[in-house]
């Protein structure tokens, strides 16, 4: 049970690699299957003893949502964290009606900007035409 299998710790317990080998083989089915999760259970109790890793996997996600947006909470293996989220439409109308108000004073400097390029190109063919 050395690497390259399924050993990447090359870990190396002689009771464990023996209830290994009598487990890789049963079934999960029935009485055997009932036998192998024992086998399984005393596997796992030596591990611990033993520790050959130091666990030190903790992933933290983050998401952000708006305050109308309520029900989102992440989940790892499963990424459809839209699926149960509840929206709240009053609260996102006014809102969006807060946070979207018409900026005026950028369409009229956009405006003067395109009236400012267009006129002389008016005025050059107006000149022409003549």
């Amino acid at each position: 049970n050395r690497r390259p299998g399924v050993n990447y710790a090359n870990y190396a317990n002689p009771e464990y690699d023996r209830l290994f080998d009598e487990m890789k083989g049963m079934s999960n089915q029935g009485e055997e299957g009932e036998k192998r999760r024992q086998i399984i259970a005393r596997m796992v109790r030596i591990l611990e003893e033993d520790c050959p890793w130091v666990p030190n996997f903790h992933p933290e996600s983050y998401s952000l949502v708006h305050s109308w947006c309520g029900g989102v909470k992440l989940h790892g293996p499963a990424n459809n964290l839209l699926k149960y989220a509840r929206v709240d439409p009053e609260r996102r109308a006014k809102l969006r009606g807060e946070w979207n108000r018409p900026n005026y004073p950028a369409v009229w400097w956009s405006l003067g900007i395109l009236a400012a390029g267009f006129l002389p190109a008016w005025w050059v063919a107006f000149r022409r035409g003549r």
